[in-house]
Order: structure tokens, then C-alpha cells, then sequence
């Protein structure tokens, strides 16, 4: 570190100036200091998407946990589906929840769509629905 302090002020050019700054930048930046940078998530729903493959591909999830004894890697689950931007959309929920919690959501006796979504923290939740009964056949 000295050594760059007695180079720069023995070679006082513009061009050293220009590097000397570049190189306080570097140390003084705030991922070197160890601050938070802020990073901006993508407003992405996937919830419609998760649905979809849920209700369209869910035997062929659970066949392959079935027949398989470890699932090493979320494509290696999801390839198991026929559907090219199905084993996408499959790729991406997997990897955004791990695939032992993609696994347990899909395990789920009897599952409904809508419900393994919302345990994988893509569909919201939502409290105080309201419905209305017009008719009741027996």
C-alpha cells in the first residue's frame, strides 16, 4: 500500500491520478466495505405457471419421486415431463424453493393445485374469502 503512495506522488501524471482514483474506488466501494447493496427482485407471478404445471404434470412428478430413490438435481425431476417450457417453468419453481421443499409440496396426499403453490411460497395466500350457496342438490 505505501509502496503505490510513493509511486504515485514520484510519477505525478494524469494518467497515474486517473489509476490512483480507480484503485480508491475499488477499496472504498461498498461491497468491499461489506455494506448491503440493493438489489432489485423481479416482479415476476408465477403463480398462474405453477398452477398450470401442478394440474397438467403432477402424475409424472409424482411417478419419478416414486420410482426414483434420490433425485439428485431439480432437471433431473423435471425432465420427466413431456412438455419442453413445462420442464422450464418446473426448472425454475424447483430451484426457487430447493428441491427437498419442491419434493414435499408435491408429495402431498391428494393435492390440490392451488394448495401445493401456496405451501412452495409462490401463490399467495388469501384470508376471508367469501362465497355465496345458491342451490344445494341431494
Amino acid at each position: 500500500f505505501f509502496f503505490f503512495f510513493f509511486f504515485f506522488f514520484s510519477h505525478n501524471t494524469a494518467k497515474m491520478k486517473v489509476i490512483a482514483l480507480a484503485f480508491f474506488a475499488l477499496i472504498f466501494s461498498p461491497m468491499v466495505l461489506g455494506m448491503p447493496i440493493k438489489v432489485n427482485k423481479p416482479q415476476v407471478d408465477l403463480c398462474p405457471d405453477c398452477v398450470d404445471l401442478v394440474a397438467n404434470f403432477i402424475n409424472e412428478l409424482e411417478q419419478v419421486i416414486a420410482n426414483s430413490g434420490v433425485i439428485g438435481s431439480c432437471g433431473a425431476l423435471c425432465s420427466a415431463i413431456p412438455n419442453a417450457p413445462a420442464q422450464v417453468i418446473c426448472d425454475l419453481l424447483c430451484d426457487y424453493v430447493g428441491i427437498e421443499a419442491f419434493i414435499d409440496a408435491i408429495n402431498i396426499t391428494d393435492p390440490d393445485p392451488i394448495y401445493v403453490c401456496q405451501i412452495m411460497d409462490v401463490c399467495a395466500e388469501v384470508d376471508g374469502g367469501n362465497v355465496t350457496i345458491n342451490s344445494a342438490v341431494s
